[in-house]
């Protein structure tokens, strides 16, 4: 349980005697803070969030680690030096899960809660510090961090802060999703999932760049957490240390926008797929053999199709890596190359590989670029049971500049740019809507355009008006920047 207490702290030992392992935590008021001398400060919480996300966290230790009872307290109000300001106890059934589960639940409050704190100082100054957020190193800074990549006029700004709104989920923190986990922090998509149920191994480490020798038999995702945590204290890491399944599947890619595919098994990755494509969910996807890798992009509704467009059912007798072995820069490669196409996907930046499968050979150094397209019949990806007369089964829901739909009409231009209505904008013999319709408003005699800044933010909505049964719907690809060469 978590509770926000205000009055003293006391330690209560667990009564449970078949528990094998017991740990506590007491963290107290300090007498100094970064050389300043402190003689009081004062808690604030927001209680009714605070209490949600503390038992939130509470939740979370009982179900990665074998726990029999557990309790946080944390004080709220004024404290005095060397008052307890939060408990923590832990009852397990072994004494390591006991003291890892104490760990966790002491960082995910400090990151997680919404609790302040304002040190009172002898020279009579005080500060309020926020104690839910990642306190980064001093001097650093999250518009420092991000500047020289913002500087990129395709992104700047708004593209950063679309980045930091993303929730990108990596399954498999191996040798492609380390790099790609990696990357993604460091680029500032705000929230990364990383699903993987393993332990660290010693003959992960020539690959799996996260990770090192001493940290050999922790959690993988522990492992991810603490790394992402030293390289972007900006990014949130949630952990999920399970082996993706037909069972949870559909819950675990439904609370992400975007999500890449690491693993090392063509089972996983065909459920992958399915799931993916039936919850309208774009997917990165890539695999190494040896010296040479692949790599591929899934978004739903797209004529390039998905995995099983390329091949039905998994392909028999593929070995692993653990069987042929792997150069270890190759799949460090392609989960960088996995990161940049989630972030051209998230950005609407440049070409993809929606319709392409693209291979690479590092000993010859030979690229192939083979051009893929949907199926008819394709049991993951065909909508022609759901299509009206007349509408061709696999319909992209993107249009480009030149596209011969656009021949037809009439078109009405709704702008989803939220953020600019009432600006300028770009010239177009189509007329422009007042407002965005809801779905329920749509006309079907009409088509509609759906136009943001960079095609990411009209993609969605796409999506959604498509999942309602408007067809009549296409988004505007790479955004407003398009408008210029069409319908003039």
């Amino acid at each position: 349980m978590f509770r926000l207490m205000r009055h003293p702290l006391a330690l209560e030992p667990s009564q449970r005697p078949e528990a094998g392992g017991y740990a506590s935590f007491v963290g107290r008021v300090r007498a100094h803070n970064e050389g300043r001398a402190v003689v009081g400060l004062a808690y604030e919480a927001y209680d009714e969030l605070a209490m949600a996300e503390g038992a939130r966290i509470v939740e979370e230790a009982r179900c990665r680690f074998d726990v029999l009872t557990i309790r946080c307290d944390h004080r709220v109000g004024e404290l005095a030096i060397g008052d307890a300001a939060i408990v923590v106890e832990v009852a397990a059934a072994h004494r390591r899960e006991a003291f890892r589960a104490c760990e966790f639940v002491v960082d995910e409050v400090k990151k997680r809660v919404p609790i302040w704190k304002r040190e009172r100082y002898e020279d009579g100054r005080s500060d309020w510090i926020n104690a839910g957020t990642a306190r980064p190193v001093a001097g650093l800074t999250e518009s420092g961090y991000y500047e020289r990549q913002q500087r990129l006029p395709e992104i700047g700004v708004e593209g950063q802060r679309r980045l930091g709104d993303a929730r990108v989920l990596v399954v498999g923190a191996g040798g492609l999703g380390c790099p790609a986990i990696e990357f993604l922090a460091r680029a500032g998509v705000g929230t990364v999932g990383v699903a993987d149920g393993d332990s660290l191994d010693v003959t992960n480490l020539h690959r799996q760049s996260l990770f090192r020798s001493r940290d050999t038999g922790r959690p993988k995702v522990d492992l991810v957490a603490e790394a992402v945590a030293e390289a972007n204290p900006y990014v949130r890491v949630e952990p999920h240390p399970l082996r993706v399944s037909a069972g949870n599947a559909d819950a675990l890619v439904e609370g992400y926008d975007l999500v890449l595919d690491g693993t090392d098994n063509f089972e996983t990755k065909y459920l992958l797929n399915d799931r993916c494509v039936s919850l309208g969910k774009t997917l990165v996807q890539a695999g190494v053999y040896r010296y040479e890798g692949w790599a591929m992009r899934v978004e739903p509704g797209h004529p390039g199709g998905c995995l099983r467009c390329l091949w039905p059912d998994p392909p028999a007798g593929v070995r692993s890596c653990a069987d042929v072995g792997v150069l270890g820069v190759v799949p460090g490669l392609f989960g960088v190359l996995m990161a940049t196409e989630a972030v051209k996907a998230l950005l609407g930046l440049g070409d993809s590989l929606a319709d392409r499968f693209w291979i690479l050979d590092m000993l010859s150094m030979e690229a192939r670029s083979i051009r893929r397209t949907a199926r008819p019949g394709c049991p993951a990806c065909s909508r022609a049971a759901s299509s009206p007369p007349g509408r061709a089964a696999f319909e992209p829901i993107e249009v480009t500049p030149g596209d011969p739909l656009l021949d037809g009409g009439p078109w009405i231009l709704l702008d989803l740019r939220a953020s600019e209505q009432g600006s300028d904008r770009p010239a177009s013999q189509w007329p422009w809507a007042s407002a965005v319709p809801e779905f329920a408003d749509l006309r079907p005699e009409v088509r509609y355009l759906a136009v943001c800044a960079h095609g990411v933010t009209s993609l969605e909505w796409t999506r959604r008006a498509r999942a309602s049964g408007h067809l009549n719907v296409w988004s505007l690809r790479n955004g407003a920047t398009g408008l210029d060469r069409i319908g003039r």
